[in-house]
Order: structure tokens, then sequence, then C-alpha cells
């Protein structure tokens, strides 16, 4: 049969508590299956470009790994509660990142 790694599901766990956590409401459409990573342990190479101010690096990065664009970023509390939760566009905004940038996320 069909072994399932312990790693999907607790993706699809992580997904499911971030999207009813936090302080932003949640919406019907949100899927359990939507990528998500964890701040503090696996955070994606576009957000710490993002984060670290390069652009040219960022923009390269959302055109050969578009599925980092659409992957939430979590940060959890000692207790395990999601104190933030944001998507690489809000990233970019929150960075100030250039135009270009923002334009080659929304283009994935």
């Amino acid at each position: 049969g069909r072994v399932q790694s312990s790693d999907s599901t607790e993706e699809r766990q992580e997904a499911s508590e971030a999207a009813s956590g936090g302080g932003a409401s949640t919406s019907k459409h949100s899927s359990n299956t939507e990528p998500v990573c964890d701040y503090d342990q696996s955070v994606t190479a576009l957000y710490e470009m993002l984060e670290s101010s390069q652009w040219d690096q960022a923009r390269i990065r959302c055109r050969t790994h578009p599925q980092e664009v659409h992957t939430w970023i979590v940060r959890r509390d000692a207790d395990d509660k999601v104190r933030w939760k944001l998507l690489p566009i809000h990233a970019a905004v929150i960075f100030q990142a250039p135009l270009a940038v923002v334009e080659d996320m929304l283009k994935e």
C-alpha cells in the first residue's frame, strides 16, 4: 500500500491551524493545502531575500521558484499560538520593496 509521509500530514495540520489563528480574519475559501512554512524553522529563500532587501535576487527567485510567492510564512509564540502569518507580497510591502519586486510577485 501507499505510505503517507508524516510531513505532509503535519503541513496540512499546520496550514489549517495557521488559517484559523492569528489576528487576521479567516475566509471560507482558505484551504488546508496552501503551502505554509515556519519563520523560525524553515523560512523560504524568497522571504529571506525580502527581509534583507536583496531586491534583484528576490525578483529572480519569484520567477525560478513561483511556489514561494504563494507560501505563507507563520511565526508562533512559545505557546504555539500564531503571532503573525503573511505572504511574501505582504513582506514586500512591509520591507518597502521596489515596485518591480511587487509586480513580479503579482505575475506569479
